[in-house]
């Protein structure tokens, strides 16, 4: 469509990794150059089309950047996003969802999905020379890059911000990808899951990030803190803007150089560590495909092992948020089942173990919470407080009980790979 821009990141963005000149590596020729924030991010006829989604997104794309260049740019000047007023998050969240799902790399990855997941089903009737056609596939992520302000951004409304001040010798880097993801609690990267994380850097020192917390509220119920989790806990304790070290800069500069489509851009042209983060990652794969329903044959216990964990997760976190009391300590019960890989069959000894052995506990009294748990069963709601039973606390021990039950099947986990 006439007029429709071709840059896939803003250069309002880009300028402020360097007004008039920023520099760039090629991850294909391992060379850097050069060059102006006009001159990167842009691909001739990307967003080409001549369907209504085009207008849309011509529309929203001016809308959007205007606003979002106001937002960040305020941000930037102070150095903060304290007391940021909801209506700038809603703008920030929207445009970082935008810019997620605006790149090559979200498109490659989408077609690589509906590819995969389409093919297995055309297979099935004997057809394997098909492909997706490109105006099609354009039209798709049209769709897609709309939908995602209305799908991810509200994710990210949901999720904890905090930014990060860069006081290293060391700039944070952009790519051609600049919203990228982590995880330290498991390997699962939607918008929803359980300890995900956003990273967005906004300038060679200042990096935005939005997060999930329940690893910092894992860590929080079990009493434990570790080496990986530092930065998080702390994260998670203070709301106004943090310091990174050059760990933590190396560590958001490998996460740009992993997901990048192919370059990474700079304020300085030294791009001495993307050798080791090149050789690091070169065996990752970046783009997880569907491939269809799993054969149970095909399941190994590692793998149930990990959906298991990843179900613990969502019952424990959404307890955690839960204000009464006895749906909490249900939703607890449930996330340690899960936990402790006993989803079926009646509670018994086999469990017992199963848990205690998790929890760290050999004199952990199970049999008393599986009471408690049987009596909310029954709704005996009055009986419970006519005998004092003081249901936040009891609610507060199974937190700690599922925390450090979950923390040490990730560390099993971890192991094992």
């Amino acid at each position: 469509m006439k007029g429709l821009k071709a840059h896939f990141v803003p250069v309002f963005y880009l300028e402020n990794f360097g007004k008039k000149r920023i520099y760039l590596y090629d991850k294909q020729t391992r060379k850097d150059s050069p060059s102006t924030p006009k001159q990167v991010a842009f691909q001739r006829r990307f967003y080409a089309d001549s369907n209504d989604d085009a207008s849309k997104l011509e529309k929203a794309m001016r809308q959007l950047e205007g606003s979002s260049r106001t937002v960040l740019s305020n941000i930037i000047e102070t150095g903060s996003i304290a007391g940021l007023p909801d209506a700038d998050k809603e703008v920030l969240c929207a445009f970082t969802a935008f810019q997620f799902a605006r790149t090559p790399e979200f498109r490659d990855w989408r077609r690589e999905m509906v590819q995969s997941g389409l093919d297995a089903l055309v297979a099935q009737m004997g057809i394997t020379d098909w492909r997706l056609v490109e105006e099609d596939d354009k039209s798709a992520h049209l769709t897609a890059m709309l939908d995602s302000i209305d799908m991810v951004g509200p994710c990210l409304f949901q999720m904890r911000v905090n930014l990060f001040r860069n006081d290293t010798d060391m700039p944070l880097w952009t790519s051609d990808n600049p919203v990228v993801r982590h995880n330290s609690l498991t390997s699962k990267l939607g918008a929803g899951s359980p300890g995900v994380q956003f990273y967005l850097p906004l300038t060679p020192n200042l990096l935005l990030v939005f997060y999930d917390g329940t690893y910092a509220d894992l860590l929080d119920d079990a009493g434990e803190y570790d080496d990986d989790a530092e930065l998080w806990m702390r994260v998670s304790n203070s709301p106004e803007t943090d310091s990174m070290d050059e760990a933590d800069v190396i560590h958001a500069n490998r996460l740009q150089a992993m997901f990048s489509t192919r370059f990474v851009y700079s304020n300085k042209p030294d791009f001495h560590m993307m050798g080791e983060f090149l050789e690091a990652i070169g065996s990752y794969k970046k783009r997880t495909v569907f491939s269809g329903p799993a054969s149970p044959d095909t399941i190994s216990r590692a793998d149930m092992l990990n959906r298991n964990l990843q179900n613990a997760l969502w019952w424990y976190r959404a307890a955690r948020q839960d204000a009464d009391m006895y749906r909490a300590f249900m939703g607890l019960f449930e996330s340690l089942k899960v936990a402790a890989n006993m989803i079926f069959g009646e509670d018994g000894k086999e469990f017992d173990d199963a848990v205690r052995k998790l929890t760290g506990d050999p004199e952990l009294p199970i049999d008393r919470l599986r009471q408690l748990r049987d009596r909310i069963r029954r709704k005996e709601y009055a009986d419970l407080q006519a005998d004092g039973t003081d249901m936040a606390k009891r609610v507060a021990e199974m937190r700690r009980i599922v925390a450090r039950a979950i923390l040490s099947r990730l560390k099993k986990l971890r192991a094992d790979d």
